[in-house]
């Protein structure tokens, strides 16, 4: 699932649907940081 976000974000931007900048690479960040944390803590429950 993980590689899925990767593969589409770097094909857009070689195709050209998309460029590089601050706002698309933050969020792709966050995205990436929430898909890793579920795998580290899958049971962990915000309180």
């Amino acid at each position: 699932m993980l590689s899925e976000v990767l593969f589409a974000s770097v094909s857009s931007v070689l195709l050209g649907a998309s460029s590089w900048d601050s706002r698309t690479l933050i969020g792709g960040s966050l995205i990436l940081l929430a898909a890793l944390l579920s795998i580290v803590w899958p049971g962990h429950k915000a309180k």
